[in-house]
């Protein structure tokens, strides 16, 4: 009976934890243009540098640290989150090598034009100051996780 009882509750739970997860990117996908704290938070934990539980305020403590951070920490956090931008935290997250301009000059213009060459949004759409769509974030995730291209 006691089993019975822990399985009931741990099943109940576990679907909430569940649930507070997908609530958060729910919310996320609901809104007109992705915002610097969720992607900031979504990159870190789908690079392994945060746990799954992490929150936004670990998120821009771990942003700080990293070599992008100079141009994070000086931004608000729910501010749309330029793409050029994105693609830097992006590539530095998940150690993306780059050609040589974005290897010298490292800036969110250069990582745009880089995301395009490599495949990772179509060119069409490559206007590194522009707002992100939050599935486009979510997108770009999938494909640098499995190594392919847009």
């Amino acid at each position: 009976m006691r089993i019975l009882l822990f399985l009931f509750l741990f099943t109940i739970g576990s679907s909430a934890v569940w649930s507070q997860s997908n609530d958060m990117l729910d919310s996320f996908l609901d809104r007109k243009s992705a915002d610097i704290a969720t992607s900031l938070l979504l990159v870190g934990q789908a690079s392994g540098a945060l746990p799954d539980n992490a929150t936004i305020e670990q998120a821009y403590l771990w942003a700080g640290e990293q070599r992008f951070g100079k141009k994070i920490l000086k931004l608000k956090q729910d501010i749309p989150i330029p793409m050029g931008l994105f693609y830097l935290i992006l590539f530095e997250s998940f150690n993306v090598k780059g050609g040589i301009w974005y290897t010298i000059l490292h800036t969110p213009r250069q990582a745009a034009l880089e995301a395009a060459y490599k495949g990772y949004i179509d060119s069409s759409t490559l206007y590194y100051n522009r707002e992100m769509p939050p599935y486009e974030v979510l997108t770009s995730l999938t494909i640098i996780q499995e190594g392919g291209k847009w």
